[in-house]
């Protein structure tokens, strides 16, 4: 192409807005000049702190709000988390399939922003972004998930609930003292076991109403050293080493005639006379 009319990329599709201009359109469907100004910003929650959090954006909140009606709309569930807990895979939902993109771009600067990543060096699996929903009154004997340390190397939560579909819930962080409680497209930010800022972390149960949650776990990709392959083809000789074996050959067989002759001429038993024609 002469120009450029459309480009897919990981946060979403490029277009050329009238004028020349390239604008991009988000997964939520808002189109923002010159890049996606519509992803939340991260910041530290204390002083010095590897645990980040963001208010929410329009965008972050229309596409929150887009994940959310799809995740209502089924009651399947596609995976179970380590501790049980029922998992959707985002990526069967068709109708996420560019909020998804979206958002684990937007995830993957962020991680990159915030611990200094390069963003080729990370990996999400195939079920990731995931989905989960708590529902209190489908599962009241739910009491959260202990303290525990994912075992990712960057994990990223994007709220699909208000914080007024729900009573109780957050995620806790003992050595920070800290309750991080999100509402509609905010989003939190920490790592795993695979990170050298681990963050140990607990889910506390909701008392009321239904929490959703959209996550993505991020690991760092692995370049393994592939092995040397054998040249199995024999070396070619220069013509003086062809020349060079020959006349070892040559030798060795003059040898080997020579030794047979003195043989014969010790055991004349060996030899057998061949009769003469008559």
């Amino acid at each position: 192409m002469g120009e450029l009319e459309a480009e897919t990329e990981t946060l979403g599709t490029v277009e050329l807005a009238p004028g020349g201009q390239i604008s991009r359109r988000c997964g939520c469907g808002a189109v923002e000049p010159d890049a996606c100004l519509g992803r939340p910003s991260m910041a530290p929650r204390s002083t010095g702190a590897k645990v980040y959090s963001s208010g929410s954006t329009p965008c972050s909140r229309a596409l929150a709000s887009q994940v959310r009606e799809s995740a209502l709309q089924t009651s399947r569930v596609h995976g179970r988390s380590t501790t049980g807990t029922p998992w959707i895979f985002a990526r069967r939902l068709k109708a996420t399939k560019e909020a998804n993109e979206t958002f684990l771009g937007w995830c993957r600067e962020w991680i990159s922003e915030s611990y200094g990543v390069e963003i080729g060096a990370l990996h999400a699996a195939r079920t990731e972004p995931h989905i989960v929903k708590y529902n209190h009154e489908l599962h009241a004997g739910f009491k959260g998930i202990g303290t525990h340390q994912d075992g990712s190397f960057a994990t990223v939560v994007m709220a699909l609930s208000e914080a007024s579909d729900y009573r109780g819930g957050g995620t806790y962080f003992p050595h920070l003292g800290d309750t991080v409680e999100l509402a509609l497209g905010e989003v939190l930010l920490f790592q795993g076991q695979c990170g050298p800022y681990s963050a140990p972390h607990r889910a506390q149960p909701i008392s009321a109403g239904r929490r959703l949650l959209y996550l993505a776990f991020f690991s760092l990709k692995t370049t393994k050293a592939r092995p040397k392959k054998k040249n199995r083809r024999p070396k070619a000789k220069s013509e003086a080493e062809g020349e060079e074996t020959d006349i070892q050959h040559t030798a060795q067989e003059r040898g080997r005639c020579a030794s047979a002759r003195r043989a014969n001429t010790r055991h004349p038993r060996r030899v057998h006379p061949v009769p003469l024609e008559r």
